[in-house]
């Protein structure tokens, strides 16, 4: 009798081997998450005809979004790149604003490399979200890995661009981030302290009532930087 070939495809967020004897039912997204390069290469080898572009069914996340936020190794990312997966492909979760990748990786990231990873391969450090995010602005606001955010200023990200209520990256951090040193990064990094967004606000404002930046060297750098 003939043996029946093994056929990879999505159930959920599982890769099932269909007419295989035993069924493979681990979660080819939890693998990436957090596995070896090794290990997700000979877990996408498997399920032959998976690549990068495969989606989980929560958020519509793909394959190499999974691993740009949650994966800190950047050969994973490597790996999944090379399956042939769309740099600029969205998420498409209602509650979502439409996410690629690199937008991922700013948002989560704490690799700096995973973000050298992505823009090489030529992910766009200028796209934006519904909302008019880069990946920039999603970094500031909520990465709190100061060196991601440095890293994801200085491949050619517009450290003056704005969302669609006017906020820049440096008021995004101002105004929400916990950690003083990521607004200290996008100063450092040449990031307009003066710049106001749609309201009339700059950063220092916003900085004023932030308390994770009360009686920081960020606050007092901020404070000279907008005389």
């Amino acid at each position: 009798m003939r043996r029946m070939a093994c056929l990879a495809f999505g159930v959920a967020s599982f890769v099932l081997l269909a007419g295989c004897s035993k069924p493979d039912t681990r979660s080819l997204f939890d693998i990436a998450r957090d596995g070896t390069p090794q290990a997700v290469k000979a877990a996408m080898d498997r399920a032959k005809g998976t690549n990068g572009n495969m989606r989980e069914y929560t958020q519509g996340k793909t394959l190499l979004m999974w691993a740009a936020q949650f994966n800190g190794n950047p050969e994973v990312t490597a790996v999944i790149l090379k399956s042939g997966a769309d740099l600029e492909a969205r998420d498409y979760d209602s509650s979502a604003y439409g996410w690629t990748a690199l937008m991922w990786a700013a948002d989560s990231s704490k690799n700096p490399e995973v973000i050298t990873t992505l823009v090489k391969a030529g992910a766009d450090v200028k796209a934006k979200d519904k909302e008019g995010f880069t990946p920039l602005l999603i970094a500031a606001e909520n990465n709190e890995n100061a060196a991601v955010v440095a890293r994801v200023a200085s491949v050619g990200s517009d450290l003056e661009a704005q969302d669609n209520n006017g906020y820049t990256a440096l008021i995004q951090a101002a105004s929400k981030n916990h950690n003083p040193d990521v607004v200290l990064a996008l100063l450092s990094a040449g990031a307009n302290a003066k710049a106001k967004n749609a309201k009339g606000y700059t950063a220092l404002d916003y900085a004023k009532v932030n308390l994770y930046l009360k009686n920081t060297d960020a606050f007092k750098k901020l404070e000279e930087a907008s005389r």
